[in-house]
Protein backbone atom coordinates (compact mmCIF):
# COMPACT_ATOMS: atom_id res chain seq x y z
CA UNK A 1 0.00 0.00 0.00
CA UNK A 2 1.39 3.40 -0.99
CA UNK A 3 2.15 5.75 1.88
CA UNK A 4 1.48 9.46 1.58
CA UNK A 5 3.48 12.08 3.39
CA UNK A 6 1.84 13.79 6.34
CA UNK A 7 0.33 17.18 5.69
CA UNK A 8 1.98 20.08 7.44
CA UNK A 9 1.71 23.84 7.62
CA UNK A 10 5.50 24.13 7.82
CA UNK A 11 6.59 26.41 4.94
CA UNK A 12 9.75 24.38 4.47
CA UNK A 13 7.70 21.40 3.27
CA UNK A 14 5.64 22.10 0.15
CA UNK A 15 2.72 19.71 -0.12
CA UNK A 16 1.66 17.41 -2.93
CA UNK A 17 -1.57 18.76 -4.36
CA UNK A 18 -4.01 16.52 -6.29
CA UNK A 19 -3.76 17.29 -10.01
CA UNK A 20 -7.54 17.66 -10.45
CA UNK A 21 -7.54 20.30 -7.73
CA UNK A 22 -4.61 22.04 -9.37
CA UNK A 23 -6.40 22.20 -12.69
CA UNK A 24 -9.53 23.53 -11.00
CA UNK A 25 -7.54 26.32 -9.34
CA UNK A 26 -5.67 27.11 -12.52
CA UNK A 27 -8.71 27.48 -14.71
CA UNK A 28 -9.39 26.43 -18.26
CA UNK A 29 -5.79 26.15 -19.32
CA UNK A 30 -5.00 23.62 -16.63
CA UNK A 31 -2.37 25.83 -14.97
CA UNK A 32 -2.20 26.02 -11.20
CA UNK A 33 -1.15 29.41 -9.95
CA UNK A 34 0.76 29.42 -13.24
CA UNK A 35 2.01 25.82 -12.93
CA UNK A 36 1.88 23.80 -16.16
CA UNK A 37 2.11 20.11 -16.85
CA UNK A 38 4.93 19.53 -19.40
CA UNK A 39 3.92 17.36 -22.34
CA UNK A 40 5.55 16.06 -25.50
CA UNK A 41 5.83 19.57 -26.96
CA UNK A 42 7.97 20.56 -23.96
CA UNK A 43 10.29 17.61 -24.62
CA UNK A 44 10.56 18.42 -28.33
CA UNK A 45 11.03 22.15 -27.79
CA UNK A 46 13.59 21.69 -25.02
CA UNK A 47 15.49 19.11 -27.04
CA UNK A 48 15.52 21.43 -30.06
CA UNK A 49 16.88 24.34 -28.01
CA UNK A 50 19.42 22.10 -26.28
CA UNK A 51 20.57 20.82 -29.65
CA UNK A 52 20.92 24.41 -30.86
CA UNK A 53 22.90 25.31 -27.74
CA UNK A 54 25.22 22.34 -28.18
CA UNK A 55 25.72 23.19 -31.83
CA UNK A 56 26.53 26.80 -30.90
CA UNK A 57 28.92 25.52 -28.23
CA UNK A 58 30.80 23.52 -30.85
CA UNK A 59 30.93 26.51 -33.24
CA UNK A 60 32.04 28.79 -30.42
CA UNK A 61 34.73 26.31 -29.30
CA UNK A 62 36.04 25.94 -32.85
CA UNK A 63 36.06 29.72 -33.39
CA UNK A 64 38.00 30.31 -30.17
CA UNK A 65 40.35 27.43 -31.04
CA UNK A 66 41.08 28.99 -34.44
CA UNK A 67 42.18 32.26 -32.81
CA UNK A 68 43.73 31.04 -29.55
CA UNK A 69 46.52 28.42 -29.48
CA UNK A 70 46.10 25.52 -26.99
CA UNK A 71 48.09 27.21 -24.21
CA UNK A 72 45.90 30.36 -24.38
CA UNK A 73 42.78 28.19 -24.51
CA UNK A 74 44.04 26.64 -21.29
CA UNK A 75 44.47 30.11 -19.78
CA UNK A 76 40.88 30.96 -20.74
CA UNK A 77 39.61 27.79 -19.05
CA UNK A 78 41.55 28.64 -15.88
CA UNK A 79 40.28 32.23 -15.75
CA UNK A 80 36.58 31.33 -15.90
CA UNK A 81 36.76 28.14 -13.81
CA UNK A 82 36.78 29.53 -10.27
CA UNK A 83 34.14 32.30 -10.65
CA UNK A 84 31.77 29.70 -12.14
CA UNK A 85 32.45 27.28 -9.30
CA UNK A 86 32.08 29.94 -6.58
CA UNK A 87 28.81 31.19 -8.05
CA UNK A 88 27.27 27.75 -8.29
CA UNK A 89 28.36 26.77 -4.77
CA UNK A 90 26.78 29.86 -3.23
CA UNK A 91 23.37 29.18 -4.71
CA UNK A 92 23.02 27.08 -1.52
CA UNK A 93 20.23 25.02 -3.06
CA UNK A 94 17.81 27.98 -2.89
CA UNK A 95 17.15 27.75 -6.64
CA UNK A 96 16.13 24.09 -6.37
CA UNK A 97 13.96 24.57 -3.28
CA UNK A 98 12.14 27.50 -4.94
CA UNK A 99 11.65 25.42 -8.09
CA UNK A 100 10.12 22.53 -6.13
CA UNK A 101 7.83 24.88 -4.23
CA UNK A 102 6.56 26.47 -7.44
CA UNK A 103 6.02 22.99 -8.94
CA UNK A 104 3.77 22.16 -5.96
CA UNK A 105 1.62 25.26 -6.57
CA UNK A 106 3.30 27.71 -4.17
CA UNK A 107 3.04 31.50 -4.82
CA UNK A 108 5.33 32.22 -7.79
CA UNK A 109 5.66 35.96 -7.14
CA UNK A 110 6.66 35.43 -3.52
CA UNK A 111 9.23 32.83 -4.55
CA UNK A 112 10.69 35.09 -7.26
CA UNK A 113 11.06 38.10 -4.96
CA UNK A 114 12.41 36.18 -2.00
CA UNK A 115 14.81 34.12 -4.10
CA UNK A 116 16.21 37.20 -5.88
CA UNK A 117 16.74 38.91 -2.51
CA UNK A 118 18.75 35.90 -1.32
CA UNK A 119 20.71 35.82 -4.57
CA UNK A 120 21.79 39.46 -4.14
CA UNK A 121 23.13 38.72 -0.64
CA UNK A 122 24.85 35.49 -1.69
CA UNK A 123 26.40 36.99 -4.83
CA UNK A 124 27.99 39.83 -2.83
CA UNK A 125 29.45 37.20 -0.51
CA UNK A 126 30.69 35.23 -3.52
CA UNK A 127 32.47 38.22 -5.08
CA UNK A 128 34.26 38.99 -1.79
CA UNK A 129 35.35 35.38 -1.32
CA UNK A 130 36.52 35.10 -4.93
CA UNK A 131 38.47 38.36 -4.81
CA UNK A 132 40.36 37.18 -1.73
CA UNK A 133 41.03 33.58 -2.79
CA UNK A 134 41.71 33.77 -6.54
CA UNK A 135 45.47 34.47 -6.19
CA UNK A 136 45.79 31.22 -4.23
CA UNK A 137 43.43 29.13 -6.36
CA UNK A 138 45.32 29.70 -9.62
CA UNK A 139 48.59 27.77 -10.22
CA UNK A 140 51.74 29.95 -10.51
CA UNK A 141 51.86 29.80 -14.32
CA UNK A 142 48.35 31.35 -14.47
CA UNK A 143 48.92 34.09 -11.85
CA UNK A 144 49.39 36.80 -14.51
CA UNK A 145 45.66 36.39 -15.26
CA UNK A 146 44.50 36.89 -11.65
CA UNK A 147 43.21 40.37 -12.58
CA UNK A 148 41.10 38.91 -15.38
CA UNK A 149 39.67 36.18 -13.16
CA UNK A 150 38.67 38.93 -10.71
CA UNK A 151 36.95 40.83 -13.53
CA UNK A 152 35.05 37.64 -14.36
CA UNK A 153 33.62 37.66 -10.83
CA UNK A 154 30.96 39.93 -12.38
CA UNK A 155 29.61 36.58 -13.59
CA UNK A 156 28.64 35.64 -10.00
CA UNK A 157 25.56 37.90 -9.56
CA UNK A 158 24.55 37.44 -13.20
CA UNK A 159 24.66 33.66 -12.92
CA UNK A 160 22.95 33.51 -9.52
CA UNK A 161 20.00 35.62 -10.60
CA UNK A 162 19.68 33.80 -13.93
CA UNK A 163 19.95 30.35 -12.33
CA UNK A 164 17.25 31.13 -9.78
CA UNK A 165 14.79 32.46 -12.38
CA UNK A 166 15.57 29.59 -14.75
CA UNK A 167 14.81 27.05 -12.03
CA UNK A 168 11.53 28.79 -11.18
CA UNK A 169 10.49 28.63 -14.84
CA UNK A 170 11.39 24.94 -14.80
CA UNK A 171 9.34 24.29 -11.67
CA UNK A 172 6.42 26.24 -13.11
CA UNK A 173 6.59 24.12 -16.25
CA UNK A 174 6.92 27.25 -18.41
CA UNK A 175 9.36 25.69 -20.86
CA UNK A 176 8.56 28.24 -23.54
CA UNK A 177 10.06 31.08 -21.49
CA UNK A 178 12.72 28.75 -20.07
CA UNK A 179 13.93 27.85 -23.56
CA UNK A 180 13.66 31.33 -25.10
CA UNK A 181 15.84 32.92 -22.43
CA UNK A 182 18.54 30.28 -22.35
CA UNK A 183 18.74 30.18 -26.16
CA UNK A 184 20.12 33.75 -26.22
CA UNK A 185 23.47 33.10 -24.51
CA UNK A 186 25.42 30.98 -26.99
CA UNK A 187 24.56 32.87 -30.18
CA UNK A 188 25.65 36.02 -28.32
CA UNK A 189 29.01 34.43 -27.56
CA UNK A 190 29.49 33.54 -31.24
CA UNK A 191 28.63 37.08 -32.33
CA UNK A 192 31.14 38.46 -29.82
CA UNK A 193 33.96 36.22 -31.04
CA UNK A 194 33.17 37.06 -34.68
CA UNK A 195 33.17 40.77 -33.86
CA UNK A 196 36.57 40.32 -32.24
CA UNK A 197 37.79 38.54 -35.38
CA UNK A 198 36.66 41.47 -37.56
CA UNK A 199 38.45 43.90 -35.25
CA UNK A 200 41.50 41.66 -34.92
CA UNK A 201 41.06 41.54 -31.15
CA UNK A 202 40.38 37.87 -30.29
CA UNK A 203 42.47 37.53 -27.14
CA UNK A 204 41.79 35.86 -23.79
CA UNK A 205 40.50 39.14 -22.25
CA UNK A 206 38.26 39.77 -25.29
CA UNK A 207 36.70 36.31 -25.04
CA UNK A 208 36.14 36.73 -21.28
CA UNK A 209 34.40 40.07 -21.94
CA UNK A 210 32.29 38.45 -24.65
CA UNK A 211 31.19 35.73 -22.22
CA UNK A 212 30.13 38.33 -19.63
CA UNK A 213 28.07 40.36 -22.11
CA UNK A 214 26.46 37.24 -23.57
CA UNK A 215 25.44 36.05 -20.08
CA UNK A 216 24.13 39.49 -19.07
CA UNK A 217 21.70 40.04 -21.96
CA UNK A 218 19.37 37.07 -21.29
CA UNK A 219 19.42 37.83 -17.57
CA UNK A 220 18.20 41.37 -18.23
CA UNK A 221 15.56 40.02 -20.64
CA UNK A 222 14.38 37.57 -17.98
CA UNK A 223 14.24 40.29 -15.32
CA UNK A 224 12.05 42.42 -17.58
CA UNK A 225 9.83 39.39 -18.16
CA UNK A 226 9.57 39.02 -14.37
CA UNK A 227 8.67 42.69 -13.72
CA UNK A 228 5.09 41.88 -12.74
CA UNK A 229 6.27 39.55 -9.98
CA UNK A 230 8.79 41.99 -8.51
CA UNK A 231 6.08 44.16 -6.93
CA UNK A 232 5.00 42.92 -3.54
CA UNK A 233 6.33 41.82 -0.19
CA UNK A 234 9.48 39.84 0.57
CA UNK A 235 9.05 37.32 3.36
CA UNK A 236 11.99 36.72 5.69
CA UNK A 237 10.15 33.66 7.00
CA UNK A 238 9.89 32.35 3.47
CA UNK A 239 13.58 33.13 2.87
CA UNK A 240 14.50 31.10 5.96
CA UNK A 241 12.32 28.24 4.72
CA UNK A 242 14.00 28.30 1.29
CA UNK A 243 17.45 28.25 2.90
CA UNK A 244 16.47 25.44 5.26
CA UNK A 245 14.99 23.30 2.50
CA UNK A 246 17.92 24.15 0.23
CA UNK A 247 20.57 22.89 2.66
CA UNK A 248 20.30 19.31 1.43
CA UNK A 249 20.67 20.54 -2.14
CA UNK A 250 23.52 22.85 -1.06
CA UNK A 251 25.51 19.91 0.29
CA UNK A 252 24.79 18.12 -2.96
CA UNK A 253 25.93 21.22 -4.89
CA UNK A 254 29.37 21.14 -3.24
CA UNK A 255 29.88 17.57 -4.39
CA UNK A 256 28.26 18.35 -7.75
CA UNK A 257 30.69 21.18 -8.50
CA UNK A 258 33.62 18.91 -7.71
CA UNK A 259 31.97 16.29 -9.92
CA UNK A 260 31.82 18.72 -12.85
CA UNK A 261 35.13 20.55 -12.33
CA UNK A 262 37.53 18.12 -10.63
CA UNK A 263 38.93 17.02 -13.99
CA UNK A 264 39.82 20.58 -15.03
CA UNK A 265 41.24 21.44 -11.60
CA UNK A 266 43.54 18.39 -11.61
CA UNK A 267 44.70 18.97 -15.19
CA UNK A 268 45.25 22.67 -14.47
CA UNK A 269 47.50 21.92 -11.49
CA UNK A 270 49.26 18.80 -12.82
CA UNK A 271 49.80 19.44 -16.55
CA UNK A 272 50.94 22.35 -18.69
CA UNK A 273 48.53 24.96 -20.08
CA UNK A 274 48.51 23.36 -23.53
CA UNK A 275 47.06 20.13 -22.13
CA UNK A 276 44.21 21.98 -20.40
CA UNK A 277 43.46 23.73 -23.70
CA UNK A 278 43.36 20.42 -25.58
CA UNK A 279 41.13 18.85 -22.93
CA UNK A 280 38.76 21.84 -22.94
CA UNK A 281 38.22 21.53 -26.69
CA UNK A 282 37.80 17.74 -26.47
CA UNK A 283 35.23 18.14 -23.70
CA UNK A 284 33.25 20.71 -25.70
CA UNK A 285 33.23 18.46 -28.78
CA UNK A 286 32.17 15.31 -26.91
CA UNK A 287 29.60 17.27 -24.86
CA UNK A 288 27.36 17.90 -27.89
CA UNK A 289 25.89 14.46 -27.18
CA UNK A 290 24.33 15.68 -23.94
CA UNK A 291 21.74 17.68 -25.86
CA UNK A 292 19.71 14.47 -25.76
CA UNK A 293 20.00 13.68 -22.07
CA UNK A 294 20.03 17.16 -20.52
CA UNK A 295 16.89 18.33 -22.30
CA UNK A 296 15.06 15.22 -21.09
CA UNK A 297 16.50 15.64 -17.59
CA UNK A 298 15.21 19.23 -17.29
CA UNK A 299 11.66 18.07 -17.97
CA UNK A 300 12.07 14.93 -15.86
CA UNK A 301 12.80 17.15 -12.85
CA UNK A 302 9.54 19.05 -13.36
CA UNK A 303 7.44 15.93 -13.89
CA UNK A 304 9.00 14.24 -10.87
CA UNK A 305 8.47 17.31 -8.66
CA UNK A 306 4.81 17.39 -9.73
CA UNK A 307 4.30 13.63 -9.20
CA UNK A 308 2.66 12.17 -6.10
CA UNK A 309 4.95 10.74 -3.43
CA UNK A 310 7.02 7.71 -4.64
CA UNK A 311 5.05 7.46 -7.92
CA UNK A 312 5.95 7.61 -11.62
CA UNK A 313 8.59 4.89 -11.99
CA UNK A 314 7.20 3.29 -15.16
CA UNK A 315 7.23 6.60 -17.04
CA UNK A 316 10.77 7.33 -15.81
CA UNK A 317 12.00 3.88 -16.84
CA UNK A 318 10.54 4.11 -20.32
CA UNK A 319 11.97 7.61 -20.84
CA UNK A 320 15.37 6.39 -19.61
CA UNK A 321 15.41 3.50 -22.08
CA UNK A 322 14.43 5.71 -25.02
CA UNK A 323 17.12 8.25 -24.08
CA UNK A 324 19.67 5.44 -23.71
CA UNK A 325 18.94 4.24 -27.26
CA UNK A 326 19.33 7.78 -28.60
CA UNK A 327 22.55 8.38 -26.63
CA UNK A 328 24.11 5.11 -27.79
CA UNK A 329 23.32 5.73 -31.46
CA UNK A 330 24.35 9.38 -31.26
CA UNK A 331 27.51 8.50 -29.33
CA UNK A 332 28.64 5.92 -31.88
CA UNK A 333 28.18 8.43 -34.70
CA UNK A 334 29.97 11.20 -32.83
CA UNK A 335 32.90 8.98 -31.81
CA UNK A 336 33.42 8.04 -35.45
CA UNK A 337 33.16 11.65 -36.64
CA UNK A 338 35.41 13.51 -34.18
CA UNK A 339 38.79 11.95 -35.12
CA UNK A 340 38.23 13.18 -38.67
CA UNK A 341 36.52 16.50 -37.95
CA UNK A 342 38.85 18.02 -35.34
CA UNK A 343 42.13 17.75 -37.32
CA UNK A 344 40.31 18.96 -40.42
CA UNK A 345 38.71 22.04 -38.82
CA UNK A 346 41.35 23.02 -36.23
CA UNK A 347 44.66 21.36 -37.19
CA UNK A 348 46.61 22.81 -34.26
CA UNK A 349 44.26 20.89 -31.92
CA UNK A 350 44.68 17.56 -33.75
CA UNK A 351 46.06 15.98 -30.57
CA UNK A 352 42.63 16.49 -28.96
CA UNK A 353 40.86 14.21 -31.49
CA UNK A 354 41.48 10.80 -29.84
CA UNK A 355 40.75 12.32 -26.41
CA UNK A 356 37.41 13.68 -27.65
CA UNK A 357 36.43 10.35 -29.26
CA UNK A 358 37.21 8.46 -26.04
CA UNK A 359 35.33 11.03 -23.94
CA UNK A 360 32.13 10.26 -25.84
CA UNK A 361 31.73 6.97 -23.95
CA UNK A 362 31.97 8.77 -20.64
CA UNK A 363 29.55 11.44 -21.86
CA UNK A 364 26.91 8.81 -22.69
CA UNK A 365 27.13 7.49 -19.12
CA UNK A 366 27.25 11.01 -17.63
CA UNK A 367 24.18 12.10 -19.59
CA UNK A 368 22.13 9.09 -18.49
CA UNK A 369 23.26 9.68 -14.90
CA UNK A 370 22.12 13.30 -15.16
CA UNK A 371 18.64 12.17 -16.25
CA UNK A 372 18.28 9.81 -13.27
CA UNK A 373 19.71 12.46 -10.96
CA UNK A 374 17.08 14.99 -12.09
CA UNK A 375 14.34 12.47 -11.36
CA UNK A 376 15.69 11.88 -7.85
CA UNK A 377 16.02 15.62 -7.21
CA UNK A 378 12.44 16.17 -8.35
CA UNK A 379 11.33 13.55 -5.83
CA UNK A 380 13.25 15.40 -3.11
CA UNK A 381 16.16 12.95 -2.77
CA UNK A 382 19.28 15.09 -3.23
CA UNK A 383 21.46 13.05 -0.86
CA UNK A 384 21.39 10.04 -3.18
CA UNK A 385 23.19 12.05 -5.84
CA UNK A 386 25.48 13.59 -3.24
CA UNK A 387 26.71 10.22 -2.03
CA UNK A 388 26.97 8.92 -5.61
CA UNK A 389 29.05 11.87 -6.74
CA UNK A 390 31.26 11.52 -3.67
CA UNK A 391 31.88 7.95 -4.81
CA UNK A 392 32.66 9.26 -8.31
CA UNK A 393 35.17 11.76 -6.87
CA UNK A 394 36.83 9.04 -4.79
CA UNK A 395 37.20 6.83 -7.88
CA UNK A 396 38.57 9.75 -9.92
CA UNK A 397 41.15 10.54 -7.26
CA UNK A 398 42.09 6.90 -6.72
CA UNK A 399 42.30 5.96 -10.42
CA UNK A 400 42.48 9.29 -12.22
CA UNK A 401 45.54 10.70 -10.49
CA UNK A 402 47.86 7.73 -11.16
CA UNK A 403 46.50 7.28 -14.70
CA UNK A 404 46.89 11.00 -15.42
CA UNK A 405 50.46 10.85 -14.15
CA UNK A 406 51.41 7.69 -16.10
CA UNK A 407 49.28 7.91 -19.27
CA UNK A 408 48.44 11.61 -19.54
CA UNK A 409 45.04 12.75 -20.73
CA UNK A 410 43.99 9.38 -22.18
CA UNK A 411 44.54 7.68 -18.83
CA UNK A 412 42.42 10.34 -17.18
CA UNK A 413 39.61 9.69 -19.68
CA UNK A 414 39.70 5.97 -18.84
CA UNK A 415 39.27 6.80 -15.15
CA UNK A 416 36.43 9.17 -16.11
CA UNK A 417 34.53 6.39 -17.91
CA UNK A 418 34.96 3.94 -15.01
CA UNK A 419 33.82 6.52 -12.45
CA UNK A 420 30.76 7.51 -14.51
CA UNK A 421 29.69 3.87 -14.88
CA UNK A 422 29.85 3.34 -11.12
CA UNK A 423 27.94 6.58 -10.48
CA UNK A 424 25.17 5.68 -12.95
CA UNK A 425 24.76 2.23 -11.37
CA UNK A 426 24.47 3.81 -7.93
CA UNK A 427 21.73 6.21 -9.09
CA UNK A 428 19.67 3.52 -10.80
CA UNK A 429 19.81 1.19 -7.79
CA UNK A 430 18.65 4.00 -5.50
CA UNK A 431 15.90 5.18 -7.82
CA UNK A 432 14.54 1.63 -7.86
CA UNK A 433 14.67 1.58 -4.06
CA UNK A 434 13.00 4.98 -3.62
CA UNK A 435 9.95 4.54 -5.91
CA UNK A 436 7.01 2.16 -5.69
CA UNK A 437 6.62 -0.78 -8.12
CA UNK A 438 10.16 -0.30 -9.44
CA UNK A 439 12.63 -2.87 -10.74
CA UNK A 440 16.22 -2.70 -11.96
CA UNK A 441 15.45 -4.91 -14.97
CA UNK A 442 12.67 -2.63 -16.21
CA UNK A 443 15.04 0.32 -15.98
CA UNK A 444 17.99 -1.10 -17.94
CA UNK A 445 16.48 -3.70 -20.32
CA UNK A 446 16.52 -1.81 -23.62
CA UNK A 447 13.64 -2.81 -25.90
CA UNK A 448 12.99 -2.12 -29.57
CA UNK A 449 9.37 -1.49 -28.61
CA UNK A 450 10.47 1.70 -26.89
CA UNK A 451 11.83 2.98 -30.21
CA UNK A 452 8.49 2.26 -31.89
CA UNK A 453 6.68 4.03 -29.04
CA UNK A 454 8.92 7.09 -29.40
CA UNK A 455 8.45 7.12 -33.18
CA UNK A 456 4.65 6.94 -32.80
CA UNK A 457 4.65 9.81 -30.29
CA UNK A 458 6.82 11.89 -32.61
CA UNK A 459 4.47 11.25 -35.56
CA UNK A 460 1.49 12.27 -33.42
CA UNK A 461 3.25 15.48 -32.41
CA UNK A 462 4.03 16.29 -36.06
CA UNK A 463 0.41 15.69 -37.07
CA UNK A 464 -0.84 17.96 -34.27
CA UNK A 465 1.65 20.72 -35.08
CA UNK A 466 -0.04 23.77 -36.65
CA UNK A 467 0.55 24.15 -40.36
CA UNK A 468 1.61 27.57 -41.75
Amino acid sequence: MTQTPPKSSDPSHPQDVPQDALRAIGGANGDVLGVRQPGLSAYVGTFGVELMIRGCTIIQALLVANFLPPEQRGELAAVILWPILISNLLLLGVDVSASRRVAKGDDIGLNVRTTLMLMVILSILGVLIGWALLPRLLPPEYRAYTWLARVYLIFVPINQGAAALRRIDQGQGNFRRFNIVRSIVNPGMIVGVLLGAVLGRVTVPWVVGTYLVAQSVPFVVRLVWTAGWLRGRVSLRHAAALLKEGMGFAVMRVVTEMYFHLDKILIMWMLVREKLGLYALALSAAGVLNAITQSAGMIAFTRSAQSPFRQGFHQIAQAFRIIAWAAIFGGALLAALLPVAIPLVVPKYAAAAPIAAALVGGMVLAGLADFVDQCLQGHGRPMVSTIGRAIYIAVMLAAGLPLLYTMGLMGFVIAFIIAQAIYLLWLILNLVRELDNASFAEMVHLRFGDLRFAADKLRQAIKKAPTP
